[in-house]
């Protein structure tokens, strides 16, 4: 499997850039995780959009899904041109202010999941995790011969999504916050706390995203490398991770 970057900001996304999103391929199909405000535009940009038939969607606030609405019109007009045959499947927990809008007409597909089935997704199987947020919040774990990808959405720190994470290939954590902030903004983990559960969970490789606003970045994966002394990659728009 292949991770690639397509946004990693918090909140908004910078000038030129989104907030989160990533793709999870093989040389067979791709799921995308999440797509936050900026990412249909770098989507597009980088891969084929009328071969990604699958976005999962970790959690209901803008930073993480609202670029479903522009993709729902670019599903319509491609199908109306004929360059799409099938609607795209849009994953996602059962939120009572969004969830029937992810449905439209023939061009986006709902299936709502919670912490219990596992789905096949194209021959990924994916499985989610209640995470620790301020709304109903679900981290992610893709898998697919003998690989896995393990991605927190937004939380905080929880003994259950060490269990989640265990011995996965990539876990791709936010780190919303520098050490020295922890409980200042709730439901999300800071650097060290993102180092200390790729530390836990043994992973092989994390993945810092879902970066502040404000500070020296890089600080991010220094402080994450107090707990977790393997490969850390601090995410950027493009990068792909080979596993």
């Amino acid at each position: 499997m292949n991770l690639k970057v397509i946004g990693y900001w918090g909140a908004y996304p910078e000038p030129d850039s989104a907030t989160s999103c990533y793709v999870i391929s093989d040389e067979e199909s791709k799921i995308v995780l999440d797509i936050g405000s900026g990412a249909l535009s770098k989507l597009t940009k980088y891969e084929n959009i009328n071969k990604i038939n699958d976005i999962i969607i970790s959690h209901f606030h803008y930073d993480h899904f609202v670029d479903i609405y522009p993709l729902q019109f670019n599903s319509m007009i491609q199908q109306n041109i004929g360059k799409r045959k099938e609607p795209i499947n849009i994953y996602t927990p059962y939120d009572p202010n969004y969830s029937d809008t992810m449905d439209y007409k023939t061009f986006t597909k709902n299936i709502m999941y919670n912490q219990g089935p596992i789905f096949d997704i194209n021959g990924f199987i994916t499985t989610f995790l209640k995470t620790n947020h301020v709304i109903d919040s679900y981290a992610v774990k893709v898998k697919k011969i003998g690989k896995s990808i393990v991605y927190t959405g937004d939380t905080a720190w929880s003994d259950e999504l060490v269990d989640f994470s265990k011995n996965a290939d990539l876990l791709i954590c936010e780190a919303s916050l520098f050490d020295g902030m922890k409980g200042k903004v709730e439901g999300h983990l800071t650097a060290g706390e993102a180092g200390k559960l790729a530390n836990e969970a043994n992973v092989k490789k994390l993945l810092l995203t879902h970066f502040p606003h404000f500070g020296v970045i890089e600080l991010l994966k220094k402080q994450a490398s107090k707990y977790f002394k393997k490969e850390i990659i601090l995410a950027e728009e493009n990068k792909t991770i080979k596993l």
